[in-house]
C-alpha cells in the first residue's frame, strides 16, 4: 500500500472520532481504534470505493512529526484492542478485533497491513493483545494464550489452561494478560481463574475468590493487580494474593463497570464508566483530574499516561494533563450531565437529611 495513504498531517484526521480503544508505542506516539465518519474532501474517495460512510478506524498518532498513520476498516469492528512498543530499536504495533481481523504496523517498513489469525478454537475471538519482551500475546476467549513469533506465525503458550477446561467443561475464556517478562506472564478469566506462565508451561494458581476477572497489570511494584468487572481488586505475587476490594466495598465506593486499569507512577488506576478512579488506602477514589469526564480508557508506557473518553484523548505526566484531541461539544455535553449528576446527589443528600430530621421531630 503506498505510504502517501497511510501517513498524514494530524489536522487532517481528529474529526468525527467515537472511541473504542487506546494504546501506546511511547510517550508521544499513540494508538486508536475508533468509529469514524469522514467529513473531509481529502477522504471522499473512500466513501466512492466502499459505498459506506462509517468506519472503524485504527490510528497511530505521532506527535514527534505531527502525523496519523492510519487504515479503515469498512465493514466495521467488534471489540477491538491493541497495543505497541519499540522491538529491536523498531516502532510496532498491533491491533485487533474480537472476530479475528488483525493488522499489524511497523516503521521500518513503512507498513500497516492486514495479518491473518488463525485460531486453533472453532469460533475463539480475540479478548486482549499486549506486548511483552519482544512479542505480541493474544488472549482469545478459547481459553488460550497466542505468541506472534513472525508474519503469520503463532504459538500457543497455553496448553495446560486448554487442556483443563476441555477437561472440566468450564465456560468462559481468556480475558487478559500481562506479564513482567516473557517467561513470568499472568493471564486470566471468568470465575476467578488467573495462570501462570514460566517461559515453559502454564499453571493454574488458587485465588481467594471467584468474581470475573477481566484486566491484569503486572505492576512496577512488582505485585499483579488483578480486576473485577465490577470494580473488584485482587492483588498479589505468585501464591500470595488478597482481596482488596470485594464485590461489597467495590459498590461501597460507587463504583461500576471497569473498562481498564494502569499503575502509573506508583499509583493504580482505572478507567470506569463515569469516572476515572485511583486506588487510595484500598478503596477506589476520583482521581480529580481537571478536564476529564467518563474516562474509560487508559494506557500507560514510558513515563506517560493516556487517557481516552468517547471523543477525547488527553496525555498526563503526573502534574500536567494535555489535550492531544479534543471534542468540545461532546466534552461541553459531558461537563453539564456531570454537574447535573452532582447537584442531583447533593440534593437528594439534603432530602434524606431533612426526612431524618422530620423523623427526629416526630419522636
Amino acid at each position: 500500500m503506498n505510504n502517501s495513504t497511510l501517513k498524514e498531517k494530524l489536522s487532517n484526521h481528529l474529526d468525527d472520532w467515537n472511541i473504542r480503544t487506546i494504546g501506546m508505542i511511547d510517550k508521544s506516539t499513540y494508538l486508536v481504534v475508533a468509529d469514524w465518519e469522514p467529513k473531509q474532501n481529502t477522504q471522499k474517495k473512500f466513501e466512492i470505493e466502499s459505498g459506506e460512510t462509517s468506519w472503524t478506524k485504527m490510528a497511530c498518532i505521532d506527535l514527534t512529526d505531527d502525523t496519523v498513520w492510519w487504515l479503515v476498516q469498512p465493514q466495521g469492528l467488534g471489540k477491538t484492542y491493541c497495543d505497541g512498543g519499540i522491538i529491536h530499536g523498531n516502532k510496532e504495533a498491533f491491533f485487533g478485533a474480537f472476530n479475528g481481523i488483525t493488522y499489524h504496523l511497523d516503521y521500518a517498513k513503512n507498513s500497516f497491513e492486514h495479518e491473518e489469525l488463525l485460531m486453533t478454537t472453532q469460533n475463539a475471538g480475540i479478548n486482549d493483545i499486549k506486548l511483552i519482551g519482544e512479542h505480541f500475546y493474544i488472549a482469545d476467549s478459547g481459553n488460550e494464550v497466542f505468541r506472534r513469533d513472525g508474519v503469520r506465525k503463532w504459538t500457543m503458550i497455553s496448553k495446560e489452561s486448554r487442556e483443563f477446561f476441555q477437561k472440566y467443561r468450564q465456560e468462559g475464556g481468556v480475558n487478559a494478560l500481562d506479564g513482567f517478562s516473557e517467561k513470568d506472564i499472568y493471564f486470566i478469566g471468568e470465575n476467578g481463574f488467573l495462570w501462570h506462565f514460566d517461559g515453559k508451561k502454564s499453571s493454574m494458581i488458587d485465588t481467594p475468590c471467584n468474581f470475573p476477572f477481566t484486566k491484569i497489570v503486572c505492576a512496577d511494584d512488582a505485585k499483579v493487580y488483578v480486576g473485577g468487572r465490577q470494580g473488584q481488586l485482587l492483588v498479589g505475587k505468585d501464591n500470595q494474593w488478597q482481596v482488596v476490594i470485594s464485590s461489597k466495598s467495590a459498590d461501597a465506593c460507587g463504583v461500576n463497570t471497569m473498562h481498564s486499569m494502569v499503575y502509573y507512577k506508583g499509583t493504580l488506576y482505572a478507567g470506569m464508566r463515569h469516572d476515572l478512579m485511583k486506588l487510595h488506602k484500598g478503596k477506589w477514589v476520583s482521581a480529580n483530574l481537571e478536564g476529564i469526564y467518563n474516562a474509560e480508557f487508559l494506557s500507560s508506557k514510558d513515563g506517560m499516561m493516556l487517557i481516552g473518553t468517547n471523543y477525547s484523548l488527553f496525555s498526563y505526566d503526573g502534574e500536567n494533563v494535555k489535550s492531544v484531541y479534543r471534542n468540545e461539544k461532546y466534552l461541553d455535553a459531558m461537563f453539564i450531565g456531570n454537574k447535573l449528576t452532582e447537584v442531583g446527589a447533593e440534593l437528594l443528600e439534603s432530602g434524606h437529611g431533612l426526612l431524618n430530621e422530620m423523623e427526629k421531630g416526630k419522636k
